[in-house]
């Protein structure tokens, strides 16, 4: 049964367009169909995941966008060594070759590579169409999928080719952890640790804990509450789910 447990708002009103966006966090969101129909009703959609996450997630996503047309699915090679342009004319050929618009809509199943990319092919459609953030890993529902950082590698430097292209919405369903890897989880959960750190040393009044240098002076009781300072959209809430 899905559970939508939080809805944070990321407000970017003072921008010149407004690229505000809406951050769902629950439990079997990305079957439920009534999640998807208000961001795609009248538009087609390009699902772009990877063949590791495809296989687990892909038909569920399906399955509750059965009366979309067109639904162009691109599933990738999974893994960091394939966030290259390669992989943008893939998913823009694929877009294209269905007869695609702009009002179409990107949606990015998968990890932090899956999301960069899907948002840098979304940015460039057509000089810019609408995508959603679907993250299916921890370090990327906490991190990458909030922002609108997206692009890929090049043979002189990760991320020197890409845009800030900000999500229409962004769909965290905890039911993914269930199949990640424990390395992933815990790389996870370090970039969490590591928001709180910072933002724990920065707002302790009278304390001075080395910042210059580096050195954050970590004790056991500054770990313990870490998570309560974190500064990202949507950790403190992933936190407060796991």
């Amino acid at each position: 049964m899905p559970e939508l447990l939080h809805t944070l708002h990321v407000d970017l009103t003072s921008v010149t367009a407004d690229r505000s966006y809406a951050i769902q966090i629950g439990r079997g969101l990305i079957a439920d169909a009534s999640i998807w129909q208000p961001l795609v009703e009248g538009r087609g959609v390009i699902l772009v995941t990877d063949n590791q996450v495809g296989p687990l997630y892909g038909g569920a996503v399906k399955a509750a966008l059965t009366d979309v047309v067109p639904l162009t699915e691109v599933v990738l090679p999974a893994g960091e060594s394939h966030k290259d342009m390669t992989s943008i004319q893939q998913i823009l050929d694929a877009a294209l070759a269905d007869r695609h618009e702009r009002g179409s809509l990107f949606v990015a199943l998968g990890g932090g590579v899956v999301g960069d990319m899907t948002g840098f092919a979304a940015a460039c459609f057509l000089r810019g169409a609408d995508f959603v953030q679907v993250p299916t890993t921890l370090l990327a529902q906490v991190d990458s999928s909030v922002g609108g950082k997206t692009g890929v590698n090049h043979a002189m430097g990760k991320n020197l080719i890409g845009a800030f292209h900000q999500p229409q919405q962004v769909v965290i369903d905890l039911d993914t952890l269930t199949t990640l890897p424990a390395r992933e989880y815990a790389a996870g959960l370090a970039e969490i640790i590591k928001y709180g750190l910072f933002l724990f040393a920065r707002n302790v009044p009278g304390k001075d804990y080395e910042r210059k240098r580096g050195n954050l002076g970590c004790n056991a009781e500054k770990k313990q509450n870490a998570a309560r300072y974190s500064s990202s959209y949507a950790d403190r809430y992933v936190c407060e789910a796991l």
